[in-house]
């Protein structure tokens, strides 16, 4: 299978004081680092399609996301602020969006894919458990989980500082599933703060883009 391929092309956008100018290609596993404030997670919402550039294109593998929706482009997200339904378990919460991604899958396999990343991620004891029940960090990993069960099926996975509210014991695991998750047909566009954190390292991420008024890469 051919390594997919995230261009931002001359993308511009501006909105009070911050400004983001990009014009990179992205492949595998890229960590987007810079302080807070510095636009990374408008980068994540430009990918997704929450918000709109001024300028510039942004392909995956040469077809442009611009006007597709956001359920078109193929992505799976974690966001700061978490989104489980608050009414379903956590494996539910899994099992809902397998079935949204990958319809064709039997119920018997979904339940066995939520399971088993559940478990990667130390939180299968809480699977029948509803979110406002869960600790900052289970929750957190939950919402992971339910990303990365979508890898197989989802093309574009962003993960916006997915380590904050995590027990420190736990980030270095979390770090070695990502990375094990990722597939060739994935870009996985991770922020953080600091990259030389060291389960940030474990990721073994394939490029590096630095975002501050203006963002630039290095491999």
């Amino acid at each position: 299978m051919t390594e997919s391929v995230l261009e931002l092309s001359n993308l511009q956008f501006q909105r009070a004081r911050l400004r983001l100018a990009l014009d990179v290609e992205l492949r595998g596993i890229v960590l987007a680092h810079g302080f807070s404030g510095a636009g990374k997670t408008t980068l994540l919402n430009l990918i997704a399609g929450f918000l709109h550039p001024q300028h510039g294109d942004i392909r995956f593998n040469q077809l442009s996301l611009l006007n597709m929706a956001v359920s078109q482009r193929q992505l799976a997200f974690t966001f700061q602020h978490e989104t489980l339904f608050p009414h379903l378990s956590a494996h539910r919460n899994l099992t809902l969006a397998l079935a949204a991604a990958a319809p064709r899958t039997s119920k018997k396999q979904r339940h066995h894919e939520a399971e088993h990343v559940l478990q990667q991620l130390h939180v299968h004891d809480c699977r029948n458990q509803k979110p406002h029940t869960l600790s900052g960090g289970q929750l957190r990993r939950v919402a992971l989980a339910r990303s990365l069960a979508l890898m197989p099926y989802r093309k574009i996975i962003l993960l916006d500082e997915p380590f904050n509210a995590v027990e420190q014991e736990q980030k270095l695991n979390l770090a070695r599933v990502i990375a094990q998750s990722h597939q060739e047909h994935n870009v996985t566009l991770i922020t953080a703060h600091d990259p030389a954190e060291p389960h940030l390292l474990e990721l073994n991420p394939r490029q590096f883009v630095h975002i501050d008024t203006h963002a630039s890469s290095r491999e």
